[in-house]
């Protein structure tokens, strides 16, 4: 009997993989020349070891190992011990893997390369009437095209871009050009106009001063003509200024496409700045809309027709925009999360406060963000988030919030109703809470009876 060149170890699952020890045996078969399916199959069966083999007479009974294929054997065993992965908990794995402190950069990204067969999401986009398929990365700041893709598939006209981007290992990235943020309308949508409402006299000094601040702030322009026109929402601020916005509800938001991106919570917000001893909050200025978008944004005031250069509040898709395309500024700065315009910064200590503030600013200084210094806080012991106090220690409500509670006056059914609401905000620091409310919601019911 010749003898056989090589050897393959019975088959141990905890440290090897079915689809590698089947490979092992095929260059086994290879080096000794071993064609027929029936000596295969023998090698196999006599190699495998004895809990393989019970595992496969269990799995094709009632027939015997024996009388299986060599073929069939191989994928038996193989979907026993190599099952198809579930796509939904591999791109988990992917969107959850971080590096580990002693992992090598390259071990890293061979990981990563491993989980990433399941990973992407891809979605058909028209661009010009061209459908362009994109990986959806939902962290993205911005959508990358390779230039063969550009120049076969879209080829439209590019700004020049200030804009650095960089690898995940750091090398930079060759940018040819970008395009700003458009809002896209649903089709056959017919344009709105309003005309101008006269605002009150006591804010009419108040809303010229603000307008002049954004002119010269290069955040609106006036323009002489718009099919496009809504009306403004003027608010006296405490410090006697106004805060103006547009009533976009019964324009723009009406046909433009939503952004749905997830808000963030306070429990979201707290968590992410758990361990944290000092807080800085940072004030975004809004992102830069094209040309094209625009026009949506215009406002009819007793002054005339101001279009907006930047994607601002009032717009249905602005807080989904804003928030996603912020989260993937700052995705890889660490004691850093932002909501909407207001990003936060914190570190276990003061240096390491000092170096996250720092890599923020870098990136905002790359990126082209400008702040508004006067709403910027530094190295707070404690910060305000959503009417709620938050420091080192946890969260807290208000204490204005809490006075306006306990000095609440006799309520008729409509003050009830807000009184509840403000109760229910802080609902989470009352113990049964619903408990506790119950006889007032009773109240509330009709035809009840008010002592």
């Amino acid at each position: 009997m010749a003898s056989i060149t090589g050897s393959v170890s019975p088959f141990n699952e905890t440290e090897d993989t079915w689809q590698a020890y089947a490979e092992r045996l095929e260059h086994l078969f290879l080096a000794n020349e071993i064609d027929s399916e029936a000596k295969k199959r023998a090698v196999l069966l006599s190699s495998m070891g004895v809990k393989p083999y019970k595992l496969l007479s269990n799995s094709v009974a009632p027939r015997k190992a024996g009388e299986c294929s060599y073929t069939e054997i191989v994928d038996v065993l193989k979907n026993h011990h190599n099952p198809r992965p579930s796509t939904i908990v591999q791109r988990f794995k992917f969107n959850t893997r971080v590096r580990d402190a002693c992992e090598s950069i390259r071990t890293f990204v061979a990981e990563l390369k491993k989980l990433s067969k399941f990973s992407p999401l891809c979605r058909n986009l028209l661009i010009n009437g061209t459908a362009v398929k994109f990986q959806i990365d939902t962290g993205a700041s911005l959508s990358v095209m390779n230039k063969k893709t550009f120049v076969e598939k879209v080829n439209i006209p590019l700004k020049p871009s200030s804009k650095v981007l960089k690898t995940y290992t750091g090398e930079n990235v060759q940018i040819c050009g970008e395009a700003e943020v458009t809002l896209h309308g649903k089709p056959d949508t017919t344009s709105k106009f309003y005309r101008a409402r006269q605002p009150p006299y006591a804010l009419r000094e108040a809303i010229v001063e603000e307008l002049s601040r954004l002119q010269r702030d290069g955040i609106v322009e006036p323009v002489d003509h718009s099919d496009w026109a809504t009306l403004i929402v003027p608010v006296r601020k405490q410090d006697g200024t106004v805060r103006m916005c547009g009533d976009y509800k019964i324009t723009v938001n009406k046909v433009c496409k939503g952004d749905d991106h997830p808000i963030l919570r306070i429990e979201d917000l707290a968590y992410a700045l758990s361990g944290g001893d000092k807080f800085t909050k940072l004030d975004l200025s809004q992102l830069q809309l094209d040309e094209e978008s625009r026009k949506y944004t215009t406002i009819n005031t007793h002054k005339g027709l101001f279009t907006y250069h930047r994607l601002c509040s009032g717009i249905s898709a602005a807080p989904g925009i804003f928030q996603r395309t912020m989260e993937g500024v700052f995705r890889h700065v660490s004691g850093c999360v932002n909501y909407l315009d207001d990003v936060s910064v914190t570190g276990k200590n003061d240096e390491d406060h000092l170096r996250n503030l720092h890599k923020v600013l870098s990136i905002c200084e790359e990126k082209g963000l400008s702040l508004r210094r006067d709403k910027c806080e530094f190295m707070q012991q404690e910060v305000t988030f959503l009417g709620y106090r938050l420091d080192k220690n946890g969260v807290y409500p208000l204490a204005d919030k809490i006075k306006a509670i306990r000095d609440a006056p006799t309520p008729n059914t409509q003050e009830l109703r807000s009184f509840l609401g403000l109760v229910n905000f802080y609902g989470k620091f009352t113990p049964n809470v619903s408990q506790v409310l119950a006889p007032l919601y009773q109240l509330l019911r009709q035809g009840q009876r008010w002592c």
